[in-house]
């Protein structure tokens, strides 16, 4: 096997801990001194393919520094994210091949929230599949949400708080008595208007009156 590498430390970090897995390569954890953030980062250096894949997880704090790279690995499950418009998510799958997370809090506060198809943190893409409880509680002055297509659960008093909302769009197939809960729709006022698939008007109609809507929002498609 080929002799032991090291990576020096960037500038504003302290080198914690080295490990060496299997013949050349080592593992570098890394810690932020820079008062800014503290960090733990993986170096991976190959000396069989001649590169380095660097993946870097914001442990607390804030600062600049994005991962770059390739291999990710999914976060655990739990854990919370955010994305880089400052939208919270938590992991609500950590599978390596079909990684999900749960949108969990809105990056603004006013005008219109997307809720993604998919979103990339950390160099790994996860499917947005559920809406947390209070997602857009923060937003008193958000006017339109719109939900991706990978949406399958809504949890209760979703839409709470959100007082100046006008509309919803739907762009997601995937809802079901089974997962949205039975006050998903609890708070959203009689103004508002829902766009939903076309091939799901029925089903959606009758499934958002029962889950908590006020009977004289108009759902369309």
């Amino acid at each position: 096997s080929g002799g032991k590498q090291h990576t020096d430390c960037q500038p504003g970090r302290e080198r914690i801990a080295v490990s060496h897995s299997e013949p050349g390569r080592q593992s570098v954890r890394e810690q932020c001194t820079d008062g800014k953030a503290r960090r733990e980062c993986n170096t991976i250096a190959s000396t069989e393919c001649g590169r380095k894949r660097k993946a870097v997880r914001q442990i607390g704090g804030t600062g600049e520094e994005r991962s770059t790279g390739r291999d990710r690995t999914a976060a655990q499950k739990g854990e919370k994210l955010q994305d880089e418009s400052g939208a919270g998510y938590v992991v609500a799958k950590a599978d390596s091949k079909n990684p999900e997370v749960a949108y969990q809090k809105a990056a603004v506060t006013k005008g219109t929230v997307i809720v993604p198809d998919t979103v990339e943190v950390n160099g790994t893409t996860y499917k947005v599949t559920s809406i947390e409880k209070k997602a857009f509680g923060t937003g008193k002055k958000i006017k339109t949400i719109i939900l991706g297509k990978n949406v399958k659960t809504i949890k209760k008093d979703a839409f709470a708080g959100c007082k100046t909302l006008r509309k919803i769009i739907v762009k997601t197939k995937k809802l079901t008595k089974k997962t949205v809960a039975k006050k998903a729709f609890r708070g959203v006022r009689k103004n508002v208007r829902i766009i939903v698939p076309k091939k799901k008007k029925q089903a959606y109609k009758k499934l958002f009156y029962q889950r908590g809507l006020n009977k004289k929002v108009k759902i369309r498609s």
